[in-house]
């Protein structure tokens, strides 16, 4: 999947992993490596130097990440859709952690809630 990914362990663990999560799974790790993976250059250079702005601004790549993955169905996968139906993902524990696994590596992923 991605740099770092254990083979081994994927195969202790996929065939406990059903198929629409193995596909939601799928679009996240082409989302973090071609969305979020190559726009680290951009957040860096969107950081305001001022130190006055610095903490008073946010770089635009990351609203453009979020909307990108809210249309491709990957926000909120932490919301169960059992508590809410409305906007929550039908992902086991396991499920989730995998995509919670994937979104570690890089800085852009793991700092966006989606």
């Amino acid at each position: 999947m991605l740099r770092g990914c254990a083979c081994s362990a994927w195969a202790l663990v996929e065939h406990k992993v059903r198929p629409h999560a193995k596909e939601l799974l799928a679009k996240l790790v082409v989302f973090v490596q071609e969305g979020c993976m190559p726009a680290e250059a951009v957040f860096h250079a969107q950081i305001s130097t001022d130190p006055v702005k610095r903490w008073k601004s946010y770089p635009q790549v990351i609203e453009e990440l979020k909307t990108k993955a809210r249309s491709l169905g990957l926000w909120n996968l932490f919301l169960s859709k059992a508590h809410y139906p409305d906007v929550g993902t039908d992902l086991t524990n396991l499920e989730y952690a995998l995509m919670a696994e994937v979104r570690h590596y890089p800085v852009l992923a793991s700092s966006s809630p989606f």
